[in-house]
């Protein structure tokens, strides 16, 4: 396909301000990303397959915007800059120059009805990680306590009842109550970053059929997405015989 437009494609970091301005008398449209998850409620009554990927997306929601406060927070004391986003940014930069702005992104529940079996594997990564770290930590602490014991040259026949003494402190409250949070950080982790890199290629599909039919239609545009989505953008751009430009 060609067209008579150009794409300009910015690798964006969620929270800092994008450096786009400079851009914005060259394009016409800006595309922003925009991943829908409202829908969850209605979707985890529907497949509870889901509610694991759901919390964890929640819980890396929370943490982005945790961040993205005290990002906030240091832009209005050094720059006076009211920052909530690069998205947020570029969609008021957007205006501020009166170029067309769309956000082209997928549903959560478009993705359901897409790739279930994302839904599916992820979770499963996230059940593993619940049963897998406990059993590893008590598995790799009993090993190396072996190994340290075999090695001081201690006699075999205390080994039992240390085994036992050792086992029982790894059974202490306090130290169940923290291995316990770091096995659901550690799942909801693993879970998040297996869907959303899963789902990163479906998301991306719609911003590049987007481009092209905005550069078909003579249309110079602006993408503005986190950089981890740059590369299969361009290389789809190219493939599709639109004229592209990586941007900094």
């Amino acid at each position: 396909m060609v067209g008579s437009g150009k794409c300009y494609i910015y690798g964006s970091y969620h929270v800092t301000i994008p450096d786009i301005e400079r851009w914005m008398e060259k394009v016409d449209v800006v595309l922003l990303e925009g991943f829908y998850i409202d829908s969850y409620k209605s979707l985890a009554k529907k497949d509870p397959i889901v509610i694991p990927v759901i919390l964890s997306l929640k819980f890396s929601s929370f943490l982005f915007d945790a961040i993205t406060w005290l990002q906030r927070l240091r832009y209005k004391l050094r720059l006076g800059i009211d920052f909530r986003g690069d998205a947020p940014h570029a969609f008021v930069l957007a205006r501020k120059y009166s170029k067309r702005v769309e956000i082209v992104d997928a549903s959560l529940f478009e993705v359901y009805e897409k790739m279930r079996d994302v839904f599916v594997k992820s979770s499963e990564r996230f059940i593993l990680a619940l049963l897998g770290v406990p059993a590893l930590v008590t598995i790799s602490t009993i090993t190396l306590f072996v190994i340290d014991f075999l090695l001081r040259g201690f006699p075999l026949s205390s080994l039992p009842s240390l085994l036992a003494e050792l086992l029982a402190a790894l059974a202490n409250s306090r130290t169940l109550v923290l291995l316990m949070i770091a096995c659901v950080l550690v799942a909801m982790a693993w879970c998040s970053r297996t869907f959303i890199r899963g789902i990163n290629s479906f998301r991306d599909t719609k911003v590049v059929e987007r481009v092209c039919e905005l550069a078909a239609k003579g249309y110079n545009v602006l993408v503005v997405r986190d950089k981890r989505h740059v590369k299969f953008i361009a290389q789809e751009l190219q493939k599709r015989g639109v004229p592209y430009e990586i941007v900094h």
